[in-house]
Parts: C-alpha cells; structure tokens; sequence
C-alpha cells in the first residue's frame, strides 16, 4: 500500500511541485555534446574547477551546461531532457529500457 502511494500520489506531487517552483536549475553553455547534472552543493566546487580548466569565468557562466540540482529526488524527466541529458524513468525500469530514456 504505501508503495502503491509513492508511486501514484506522493511522487506525481513532487514533481509537479519542482516543476512548479522551479528548483532545479539548467545553466546553458556553448558546449553541446558535454554536459554535467550536479547536486547543487557541489556547484562551487564544479565552476572552480572549470574555471581552473578555461571553461568557466569568474561570474559562474559556464562553457558546459549545466543541470544543477537542487533537490536531487526525485528527478524531473522533462527538465533532464530540455538540459540535453538521457534518463531512464526508474519507475519503468523491468521494461524495455530503451522505450523509457528521453532524448
């Protein structure tokens, strides 16, 4: 039963609730077929690091795009792909997975 409620109830609320607020966060870059999703702690951390390399400047503008997240469950499919990243809906994972990854 309580599975049955987090997959039917509890799970559609929370994505619409991140769809809705806006948590999550894409940063274009001019990169294209590069790209990183990082829990939103770590994203200092990634800009330093790009920064470091030449792909980032000191403002945070990012030659990589980024999807940085800032509640890291459950994902939101549609923004992963609209970041250009593949992802497989675990909710679908005993079916063809190649059916479930969205370009």
């Amino acid at each position: 039963m309580q599975e049955k409620l987090k997959v039917d109830v509890r799970w559609p609320a929370a994505i619409k609730f991140l769809r809705e607020y806006k948590v999550n966060d894409t940063i274009a870059g001019d990169v294209s077929d590069l790209g990183f999703v990082l829990q939103g702690g770590m994203y200092n951390h990634v800009i330093a690091a790009l920064r470091a390399l030449g792909l980032a400047d000191d403002f945070g503008n990012s030659r990589i795009p980024l999807h940085v997240l800032n509640c890291v469950y459950p994902l939101v499919p549609d923004e992963l792909a609209a970041s250009g990243t593949k992802y497989v809906d675990p909710r679908r994972r005993a079916e063809n997975r190649s059916n479930n990854v969205l370009h």
